[in-house]
């Protein structure tokens, strides 16, 4: 249950971390220091992110496999490989081909692992491994993870949850190479209420551990600098009925 937990934090940070490298040209940003883009931005590096999966994510999933395969617990398995496939899926994203395969995971033995498989053979590898989930999701386990970070459910809550996010990723590869067959596949057992959205639930508690988000943290207790547009965030929540603000859809960016 422990590693379950930790491999679901650390790809919440890898999320994190890749998000942080990406979003700067991806979203609107209040240019408070001036109005030319120098300085705006800066030149990330995927440090982070790599450490996440390698050192991280991959190692403790096969330290939960080698444990829980045997013990039939088919709802952490099945969890874990969705969360293990979403990682591979990132990775390619950002970076194209990346190492994995035999050479990965030999910690001094191997520092440097190459290439072995295009960023194409580890998408497909990654779509295995969704489908995996699905079947093992489907098997009655000997038990549920009792804390579940994402979805905070159990028995055939967790299942359907799970099952949910595994087809949401498939979609997702769907959409990166273009196969409208599975696209359609996938869709159909796909994410479809906000309810169900893949989120990571934070907490409410200070310390021992500190479960809050990070930018609750940083930003608005400890005010590190960081200026977070309130007008912007009023008016993706502004209620209907006031002056220019028909809210009968919600923005789904709040």
């Amino acid at each position: 249950n422990l590693i379950f937990n930790n491999i679901q934090i650390e790809f919440n940070r890898f999320f994190s971390g890749m998000t942080g490298a990406t979003m700067q040209v991806m979203r609107m940003r209040a240019m408070t220091a001036g109005f030319t883009y120098d300085g705006a931005y800066g030149s990330p590096t995927g440090n982070w992110v790599w450490n996440r999966a390698y050192a991280d994510i991959f190692p403790d999933y096969d330290a939960m496999m080698a444990k829980a395969v045997p013990a039939e617990l088919w709802a952490h398995v099945g969890a874990a490989k969705v969360l293990k496939a979403a990682t591979m899926i990132m990775l390619v994203d950002l970076f194209g081909p990346i190492p994995y395969g035999s050479e990965i995971g030999q910690g001094i033995a191997n520092p440097s692992p190459g290439i072995e498989y295009t960023d194409a053979a580890v998408y497909d590898s990654a779509r295995v491994l969704l489908q995996e989930a699905i079947v093992d999701l489907a098997k009655p386990p000997k038990g549920f993870p009792e804390t579940d970070l994402f979805y905070g459910a159990g028995g055939d809550n967790f299942t359907a949850e799970w099952t949910a996010a595994a087809n949401s990723f498939l979609m997702k590869l769907a959409l990166n190479t273009g196969n409208m067959a599975t696209f359609d596949a996938a869709s159909a057992g796909a994410i479809n209420a906000n309810s169900g959205d893949f989120d990571f639930r934070f907490g409410t508690n200070r310390d021992n551990p500190n479960s809050r988000h990070p930018f609750y943290n940083s930003q608005y207790e400890n005010n590190d600098g960081t200026y977070m547009s309130n007008y912007y965030m009023w008016a993706m929540r502004g209620s209907a009925g006031e002056t220019g603000m028909d809210k009968n859809v919600d923005d789904p960016r709040i």
